[in-house]
């Protein structure tokens, strides 16, 4: 786990700031003369995350229909910016005490620096974000991982050191690929069911609970968090109950206390062994550091336990974080393994 106190990164729109009605009024407005198809509340929302300019691709004819789509936005977002826009309760106080415990805080938005920025001052968060990631910082934006590095490298961080708040499926798929934890808030316009697709490794009903949560992974409480991006990574078979999440890439660039696992897991691309397996001499040749012999075990015997820990506590969430447990413990201790007993009866 961190020496160090866990970098933060915050999401801007629906996560520190409620922008909702003057995102959804600006759009309406962009499309108020138009022919044809326009696209509804809700599915304008489903963009919410990722920049404009993709935003509006899907719905132009072409780049200069892009450009007058977005002007007529602007005119209207800009216009009424201040008036539509305020932050979540408690939102002040809790990166107050975040500061104050000396966690790094950035910003990773789709929006342009300048107009997060803009944001930012209007609610009063300005002078407590010196780090802003906007869709004008770097080539690929959400939900690449792009913008989620480029933070952590100004913040000095690694992946493994931090956490991304944020309320659309964009943060959550930007963070689990770039191997930090995600935290989806539900105090923004989505809900624990609209964001559950994207598996974050943990939910926040409120922002007040940020800190709480925070002191929990610290001291090691992360059950299923970090550990589930290398899980679902190594998981590729199509009835496991995990799905690939994140590039390999990014999941060996964690470097602090998940090394360990990261070695075991280093061979991730290469393809299941066909055919059957020693299962006990693939333990000892594990427990001696073998890598291929560890992931040909976890892809072995992860839906037998998945299915033993639901039957167990009839709740999927929980038994994927009790599945992903019982690995990480079994790599953990593999080396007390004697062959007294079969390895999965270990």
């Amino acid at each position: 786990m961190p020496n160090r106190p866990f970098a933060v990164l915050f999401d801007l729109d629906g996560t520190l700031i409620d922008s909702i009605e003057l995102i959804l009024n600006s759009a309406k407005h962009a499309f108020r003369d138009r022919v044809g198809y326009v696209p509804s509340d809700a599915e304008w929302l489903t963009g919410v995350g990722i920049p404009l300019a993709t935003m509006f691709q899907r719905y132009a004819r072409d780049d200069a229909d892009v450009d007058g789509l977005i002007a007529k936005y602007r005119e209207y977002q800009l216009a009424n910016h201040d008036g539509l826009v305020r932050r979540y309760e408690t939102v002040l106080e809790t990166v107050d005490a975040l500061r104050a415990a000396n966690h790094p805080v950035a910003i990773v938005t789709s929006k342009t620096t300048w107009l997060a920025q803009r944001g930012l001052d209007h609610v009063g968060l300005g002078p407590h974000f010196s780090v802003i990631v906007g869709c004008d910082s770097c080539e690929r934006h959400k939900p690449d991982p792009q913008p989620v590095l480029l933070a952590l490298e100004r913040l000095g961080y690694e992946p493994g050191e931090a956490v991304f708040v944020g309320d659309s499926v964009h943060d959550m798929a930007a963070g689990n690929a770039a191997g930090v934890i995600t935290i989806g808030a539900l105090w923004g316009p989505f809900t624990r069911e609209d964001l559950a697709p994207s598996q974050p490794s943990h939910y926040l009903e409120r922002m007040s609970d940020l800190p709480g949560l925070l002191a929990q992974l610290q001291t090691g409480g992360n059950k299923g968090s970090r550990w589930s991006l290398m899980l679902w990574a190594l998981s590729s078979e199509p009835t496991s109950p995990f799905q690939p999440s994140c590039p390999v890439g990014y999941l060996l660039r964690c470097k602090d206390g998940d090394r360990r696992f990261m070695a075991a897991v280093a061979t991730l691309e290469a393809t299941t062994p066909s055919g059957s397996h020693r299962f006990d001499a693939d333990a000892a040749l594990a427990a001696s550091g073998d890598r291929q012999a560890f992931e040909r075990l976890y892809r072995t015997h992860l839906n037998r336990v998945f299915s033993l820990c639901a039957r167990m506590v009839a709740d999927r969430t929980h038994a994927e974080e009790l599945t992903q447990d019982v690995f990480v413990r079994a790599w953990e201790k593999l080396h007390l393994f004697r062959g007294d007993s079969s390895f999965a009866t270990w």
